[in-house]
């Protein structure tokens, strides 16, 4: 790299100058981005394999150059799409749908903004304070993670519902852990108009209270007291029945 035209030129303090330059340059550049990768790659271990949309290993390619200026937008994404669905998987809280995606969306754009002429130097830092902050929130979720324990854990989850089961959110407002459950339309018997209880929580109520009549029924028909039997000319009318002896008193004798 250091050809010895150029350590002739500067004498050897001089070269050991530049060469000392050039690896802390170097050294600043890299080594966050190292440290970067060995987190990101730390955090997709903790995931289940079928969330990972990237491999633990897809970190690396950050260190590809040209390369990395593209695959720097898919990794954000696959990392937001995987921690998440990890998340809805052990039934974890999640403050956002895509976690950390739009600081890192956005770190990745204005790192392009540094091609641009004096804004480019504003662009620059800009993306660098939110590559701190992308590094940051990603680190909180990893250590979540890992309090949560080893994706291993929750296999019981996958086995007994599939690989798409996902814990109801239990911090969402609203939620009801115990809903009531939906009738059975197509039961034998069932009716879909039970009785009304009444409110015995009514101010006032008196469950001993006798019942108010039906004003608007129809009175009843009273029943039939006495019986009149047909009377035939030709034939002589049959005896009462028992009980009613037509008014005449059996007992008076002539």
């Amino acid at each position: 790299m250091f050809s010895p035209q150029i350590i002739l030129q500067f004498g050897g303090a001089e070269a050991g100058l530049v060469i000392f330059g050039v690896l802390i340059g170097l050294a600043i550049v890299f080594i966050p981005i190292i440290l970067f990768n060995i987190m990101v790659s730390r955090l997709m271990k903790l995931i289940a394999p079928h969330n990972r949309r990237m491999s633990p290993g897809g970190a690396w390619l950050m260190l590809i150059p040209l390369f990395n200026l593209v695959w720097q937008f898919l990794m954000v994404n696959h990392i937001a799409d995987s921690v998440a669905a990890e998340y809805r998987r052990r039934g974890l809280p999640l403050s956002e749908d895509r976690p950390a995606y739009n600081i890192g969306l956005w770190a990745c754009i204005l790192y392009f903004s540094g091609l641009i002429p004096i804004v480019g130097v504003l662009g620059a830092i800009a993306s660098i304070v939110l590559r701190i902050v992308y590094w940051v929130k990603l680190a909180g979720y990893k250590a979540e993670l890992e309090r949560s324990g080893p994706w291993e854990q929750f296999a019981h989850l996958d086995a007994a519902y599939g690989q798409n089961y996902q814990q109801p959110n239990w911090n969402q407002p609203g939620y009801n852990q115990n809903p009531q459950q939906q009738p059975d339309w197509n039961q034998p018997g069932y009716n879909q108009n039970p009785p009304q209880q009444p409110n015995w929580n009514q101010p006032g109520y008196n469950p001993n209270q006798p019942q108010q009549p039906n004003w608007n029924q129809p009175p009843a028909t009273p029943p039939q007291q006495n019986w009149t039997p047909p009377t035939n000319p030709q034939n002589p009318p049959p005896p009462p029945p028992p009980g009613n002896t037509g008014g005449i008193d059996l007992n008076k004798r002539d």
